[in-house]
C-alpha cells in the first residue's frame, strides 16, 4: 500500500514549483528504551554541534533505528536596524524585509528544452550566515552607490529562545531518545548505547559527559530476573513439599510439568505475534505463582483423599 501510495503522488504535476518534495512514510509504533543526557560547560553552539555528532554515532549502531533530539534551538539571523538610521535614509522596515526577501531566496525559476534534454533554472541565494545577509543591496542610486544591509543593521547569529531549558547536573544539556521499533529487542539495543557511552566517554572534551537515564530496559531485565528467581526458588520448595507427601521420583516429574509447560509458552509467543514485554512477563510472573499454589493445594487434597 505504501508503494501505491507512492507512486499515485510522484504522478502529481501540478504541485506549485516552489514546494517541498513530498514524503511519504509508514507510520510504525515506536517505543523509548533509552535517553541520552549530553551535558557539559559549552555555549549553546559547541553543545548542539556535539550532540549532534553524538546522534549521528547512535544512529549508526547496528541495533538502532530511530532516535529524537530534545532541547535543540533552532538558529535563527537577528537583523536590528535603528530607528535614527531608518530616518536617515529614508527607509521603511517593510523596505528593508522586502530587500531581504528578494536576495535571500532559493526558487525554481523555470527549465529550458534542449535536444539534451530538460535544463532546469533555479535562483539559488538563500543567505545563511552574517556575511551573506550583509552583503544584500538596499538602496541603489544612479551613480552605482550602493547601501548594504551590513552598512545600516546590527547583524547577529544566534538561536531561538525555547519555552523551557534542559539541566543535567546542573549544566546545560540536550537529549537523545532512543526508541525501539517494531519487534527490536530492547536489551539489545541498551545495552549497545551503554557500550558506546563507555567507549566514547575517553574522546569528550574536558567538563562533558554521557550519561544513560530512563532506562526501560532496567525494569525488563528486572522483571526477567523476578521471574527467574521465583521459578528457581518455586520449583525448589515445590520438590520438598511434594517429596515430603509423596514419592521424590514422582514429585520430580509433578515439578518438570510446570517449567515444560511455561516453555511451550514461549514457544507459542511467536506464532501468535506475542513479544517478551512489561505486560507479558508480569502475566508470566503471576500465573507462575498461581500454577506453584495449585498444585501444592492439589497434592494436598489427594493426600487427604
Amino acid at each position: 500500500m505504501l508503494d501505491k501510495v507512492k507512486a499515485q503522488i510522484d504522478a502529481i504535476n501540478s504541485f506549485p514549483d516552489d514546494i517541498e518534495k513530498p514524503t511519504i512514510q509508514q507510520i510504525i509504533a515506536v517505543s523509548e528504551v533509552i535517553t541520552v543526557a549530553v551535558d557539559g560547560d559549552l555555549d549553546e553552539d559547541n553543545l548542539i554541534n556535539l550532540t549532534e555528532v553524538v546522534k549521528d554515532e547512535i544512529d549508526a549502531l547496528p541495533e538502532v533505528t530511530y532516535t529524537t533530539l530534545v532541547g535543540k534551538k533552532n538558529r535563527e539571523i537577528a537583523i536590528e536596524v535603528s530607528e535614527r538610521t531608518l530616518q536617515k535614509y529614508g527607509l521603511s522596515l517593510e523596505q528593508i524585509s522586502r530587500a531581504i526577501n528578494s536576495w535571500s531566496i532559493d526558487l525554481p525559476s523555470g527549465s529550458i528544452e534542449s535536444t539534451n534534454g530538460e535544463i532546469l533554472i533555479r535562483a539559488k541565494n538563500q543567505g545563511y550566515s552574517i556575511d551573506d545577509f550583509s552583503a544584500i543591496p538596499v538602496i541603489t542610486d544612479e551613480v552605482g552607490s550602493v547601501v548594504r544591509l551590513g552598512d545600516i543593521s546590527s547583524i547577529n547569529d544566534g538561536f531561538t529562545s525555547n519555552e523551557y531549558e534542559i539541566q543535567f547536573n546542573g549544566n546545560n544539556a540536550k537529549l537523545i531518545r532512543v526508541f525501539r521499533v517494531g519487534d527490536q529487542n530492547a536489551l539489545d539495543i541498551s545495552k549497545s548505547v551503554r557500550d558506546y557511552i563507555e567507549n566514547k566517554l575517553p574522546d569528550l572534551p574536558p567538563g562533558v559527559s554521557l550519561t544513560p537515564w530512563n532506562d526501560e530496559a532496567l525494569l525488563l531485565q528486572g522483571r526477567i530476573d523476578l521471574l527467574t528467581e521465583n521459578a528457581k526458588y518455586g520449583l525448589f520448595f515445590v520438590l520438598i513439599v511434594l517429596a515430603f507427601f509423596l514419592k521424590p521420583k514422582l514429585a520430580f516429574w509433578i515439578s518438570l510439568g510446570i517449567p515444560i509447560s511455561f516453555m511451550g509458552g514461549f514457544w507459542f509467543m511467536p506464532i501468535m505475534d506475542l513479544s517478551i514485554n512489561m505486560l507479558s512477563l508480569f502475566t508470566f510472573i503471576l500465573v507462575l505463582g498461581i500454577v506453584w499454589m495449585m498444585r501444592l493445594l492439589l497434592v494436598r487434597i489427594f493426600h487427604y483423599l
